[in-house]
């Protein structure tokens, strides 16, 4: 059986690999050295910056996550003033109190009384624009006032969905920017993984091979092996203990992935050897994590995982 290192490939991985190393370096005493000086000048700048790289993301995620639902409240509303609008104009219209007309003034179609497509939250902002804007100069031209909404109902509920439309945004692109650095820090943060573990394997390199991975494994070190696999089996549930259909559990160290099914089980294929991180994620929920061991082995295993709740 095949047993070869394998460097993280998501950024959850390189955390895990750098907070290992971080934890180990810090109880090494002067005389022991297993880094090169240069390796650990790195790990001790590097590894805090990177988690406070991820913690910039997270907190970019929640503040998002935690907006969205006001957001939506919002622009619902408006949307809902903006069709009652419209369609109490185009009743009036029918009753001969409105001139068909005057539609195009709110760049609706004359000969037609269907609500225009309010799909996303930039087209309902745009059609509430409109309608106040219509709206004034339909009167400037004669026409009679609206009422049950009139324009200054349809006007509060613009402002407030035009507010936290505005932050939404704001959110959105601060959270591309956290992910964009974080991007931008993984070329490094990969080169200084890769010079941990070789200065980590090259130090305990006298050691029989199983050994030597296991000092190395304590630093974060992870193995995979090319020969039979193991499966990881595991529930993901809610707080009530409710499956959660379509989560997404990955093992950290290679980013291996399966999706829980319409039980909240999964399968997950993995050919690490030693500790793996195991870790489920679902939208707008915190993410659990836990780890389980799996020791070398000739033949194909199933491990059961405990149970991940988000």
């Amino acid at each position: 059986m095949s047993i070869k290192r394998k460097l993280p490939n998501s950024n959850l991985g390189r955390q895990n690999a750098l907070n290992l190393a971080f934890a180990k370096q810090a109880t090494i005493t002067p005389g022991n050295e297993v880094l090169h000086p240069q390796t650990a000048t790195r790990l001790t700048t590097g590894g805090p910056q990177y988690n406070t790289a991820l913690g910039d993301v997270a907190l970019a995620q929640s503040n998002l996550s935690n907006h969205t639902p006001l957001k939506v409240v919002g622009i619902t509303n408006c949307r809902t003033y903006v069709s009652h609008f419209i369609q109490v104009f185009n009743l009036g219209v029918a009753r001969g109190k409105y001139l068909a007309g005057h539609r195009s003034l709110y760049m609706l179609p004359v000969d037609s009384s269907a609500l225009p497509n309010m799909t996303t939250d930039a087209e309902t902002v745009l059609w509430a624009q409109r309608i106040i804007t219509g709206d004034a100069a339909r009167i400037t031209a004669g026409g009679a006032p609206m009422a049950n909404p009139d324009t200054m109902e349809v006007s509060t509920a613009s402002s407030n969905a035009n507010t936290l439309f505005s932050v939404q945004n704001a959110l959105s692109e601060t959270l591309k920017n956290k992910q964009q650095q974080v991007d931008d820090a993984n070329p490094d943060a990969d080169k200084l993984i890769s010079r941990i573990w070789d200065d980590v394997e090259a130090y305990y390199g006298e050691d029989d091979a199983e050994g030597m991975r296991a000092h190395a494994r304590i630093w974060g070190v992870v193995y995979v092996t090319e020969g039979p696999a193991a499966i990881l089996t595991g529930l993901v549930k809610d707080a009530l203990g409710n499956p959660r259909v379509e989560a997404e559990v990955i093992v950290v160290e290679t980013g291996a992935k399966a999706i829980t099914n319409a039980e909240g089980r999964y399968n997950l294929l993995t050919t690490v050897i030693g500790t793996a991180t195991v870790q489920a994620t679902y939208p707008d929920t915190t993410p659990a994590t836990t780890t389980v061991l799996i020791a070398d082995h000739a033949e194909e295993v199933t491990i059961a995982v405990g149970d991940l709740v988000v």
